[in-house]
């Protein structure tokens, strides 16, 4: 059985870059009410940014916002070490 895609043409908010994507229509279903949001991860659309593309039930484009930052499971991921040593308190300060 095979998933019944719906096509939409996204802008980069950031870079104006444009490309499909195909989201599955049962998302649309599903919600009864406000937007469908789609988290459009770096180089999907572009190569730098990610962001979020919010679609109306009823299939159209309503906005875009972008993605200020992300969050990593591992705690020290984006920290250098110096940084990661820091006590709340002293990062506040810095």
């Amino acid at each position: 059985m095979s998933v019944a895609l719906k096509g939409f043409s996204v802008a980069c908010p950031k870079c104006g870059a444009k490309k499909r994507i195909n989201v599955p229509e049962s998302l649309f279903y599903q919600k009864k009410f406000g937007t469908v949001k789609i988290k459009v991860p770096q180089g999907a659309v572009c190569k730098d940014h990610n962001f979020i593309v919010f679609i109306s039930t009823k299939g159209q484009i309503v906005g875009y916002d972008v993605i200020d930052t992300s969050v990593s499971s591992n705690k020290d991921a984006n920290l250098s070490k110096d940084i990661s040593k820091l006590s709340l308190d002293e990062l506040i300060d810095s």
